[in-house]
């Protein structure tokens, strides 16, 4: 056999290696991605459809279920009427909540129905990174209770006019919405968690990011006050939910620091969810329209008076939290 044959031979051969680890590299990246997008709702893009009316009646379930010593969460409630609807909300019926708790008073279990229901898993997951911290055991003024622990992002007594969606959206990438209000309104934290970003933005202004405990959820409050953006924060420092941790204002669209530069003051308010540590440490937080959760939210507003020694707002006497450890 001469030397060209031989080259020819053994360059063949070395292209038919190389084709086939090329082929599967990109099988496993296929695989990788395909697990992203069909394991527990990982994909590029999370609807969340649900409504304040069934976010209610679904609490209210799970409260009457408490009170009864026969537990119901309202998230397997919300995720069993997600598979039913597809996730569309828009046919919602209230006594499709009733015929889930019907179900478990007749001896059926989650398990057993999550397992004849398709993808209750996926609203599940879905739902309990949207959810999972709002609802469950605290304690207020010494006593433990159970309810509603979240809270609306404007302090009680404090006016704010939601606008409309045409003004309110951001662009896709990050859907958030905007309450307008005066300039140096309470700013309340609506779960508690930790301080992920806090600081300037030549977009938000100064803004402030805390992610839940759980490491699912992250909320922005942007566009803060002039000059006095929020009270002593930083970032890691812990904040329990009904915190006053910023007021409103009117920064942002400026490369220059603690610049007013928008048409009139408002907070922009936004959730991005992460369901792995590669979408919580990178640029690939899902987020998620938060209208239906403020309306629902809506109903738990923080009161708050002056602290006349630290000169900031605080929880009003006898109404601050201090939650049980998840």
């Amino acid at each position: 056999m001469n030397r060209f044959i031989k080259q020819k031979l053994f360059y063949g051969a070395l292209l038919a290696v190389l084709s086939l680890t090329i082929c599967a590299a990109t099988s496993l990246a296929g695989t990788a991605r395909l697990d992203r997008l069909t394991s527990g709702g990982i994909s590029d893009r999370v609807e969340f459809g649900v409504t304040a009316e069934a976010m209610q009646d679904a609490l209210s379930a799970d409260l009457q279920g408490y009170k009864a010593g026969h537990p119901v969460s309202w998230i397997d409630i919300l995720s069993y009427l997600g598979a039913q609807y597809g996730g569309n909300f828009s046919s919602y019926r209230k006594s499709d909540v009733a015929a889930f708790t019907d179900r478990l008073r007749a001896g059926e279990t989650v398990e057993e129905i999550a397992l004849k229901t398709p993808r209750f898993r996926y609203f599940k997951e879905v739902y309990s990174a949207v959810l999972g911290g709002m609802v469950g055991e605290y304690r207020r003024d010494g006593e433990l209770r159970y309810g509603l622990r979240a809270f609306f992002p404007i302090a009680d007594g404090y006016s704010f006019r939601p606008l409309e969606e045409k003004d309110s959206l951001a662009e896709p990438a990050f859907r958030s919405r905007c309450l307008s209000g005066e300039i140096g309104t309470p700013v309340i934290a609506v779960e508690s968690g930790r301080v992920e970003t806090i600081g300037w933005n030549q977009y938000g202004g100064w803004r402030i990011a805390i992610r839940s405990f759980d490491n699912k959820r992250c909320y922005y409050y942007a566009h803060l006050r002039k000059d006095h953006p929020f009270p002593a924060l930083k970032e890691g420092d812990v904040v329990t939910a009904g915190d006053v941790i910023g007021y409103l204002g009117m920064t942002g669209m400026s490369v220059r620091e603690n610049v007013d530069n928008l048409d009139f003051p408002q907070l922009r308010f936004g959730i991005t969810l992460s369901f792995n540590a590669y979408q919580r440490e990178g640029s690939e937080q899902l987020p998620i329209d938060p209208l239906e959760v403020l309306r629902f939210l809506s109903q738990n507003r923080m009161t708050v008076v002056m602290d006349p020694v630290a000169g900031e707002y605080r929880p009003a006497a006898g109404i601050g939290l201090s939650f049980l450890p998840v």
